[in-house]
């Protein structure tokens, strides 16, 4: 796969494609953690057609074993100027919440060897799960209420929003507020 920024084109071979949607603003760093081959490492907004040219906001080529393995003796690391201000080991880029990101990890070349290990990606703290949100689906709906309705009057648990040791209209109250339309 091509990849192309400010600075120029690269090829990443042996490609691994990876979705990130961030639920915050901010700063995330992309890192791959155990690959034992050289790597090369680029993220955009959108993802490319057949044939065409990724388009990335961040590259960066010989990826670090770990975060703590950077520029020690045992691991070369330098970053390409394919994009001189997004560039960097680990990757890390600014991202906007709610937007899907494009992740490709790949070899330097076509006889490095596929890439291995662990993408690892890092950001700022991610909002808490919505309590009223009963099933852990992302969204507070018909089954989350059904849910609370199913616990009724019992003491405890999930369905207790509030805390205050009963399932009622005060918890009722939680989920008709938290309620994703």
């Amino acid at each position: 796969m091509k990849a192309s920024s400010t600075g120029g084109t690269a090829v990443i071979y042996d490609a691994q494609w990876y979705e990130f949607t961030p639920a915050v603003n901010g700063a995330y760093t992309f890192s791959v953690c155990g690959s034992v081959n050289d790597t090369k490492m680029a993220i955009a907004a959108s993802c490319p057609a057949y044939g065409s040219v990724f388009d990335s906001i961040g590259y960066n080529d010989d990826q670090c074993v770990c975060t703590s393995g950077c520029g020690t003796t045992t691991q070369s690391a330098w970053s390409s100027k394919l994009d001189s201000a997004n560039a960097g080991l680990p990757l890390t880029s600014e991202l906007v919440a709610g937007t899907t990101y494009y992740v490709l990890v790949g070899g330097y070349s076509g006889t490095s060897g596929a890439v291995s290990g662990t993408l690892v990606i890092d950001g700022p703290p991610q909002p808490p799960a919505n309590p009223a949100d009963l099933n852990g689906d992302g969204v507070v709906d018909a089954l989350d209420l059904a849910d609370l309705l199913a616990a009724w009057g019992s003491t405890g648990g999930a369905a207790d929003i509030n805390g205050d040791g009963i399932v009622d209209a005060l918890d009722l109250a939680e989920v008709l507020s938290g309620w994703t339309f």
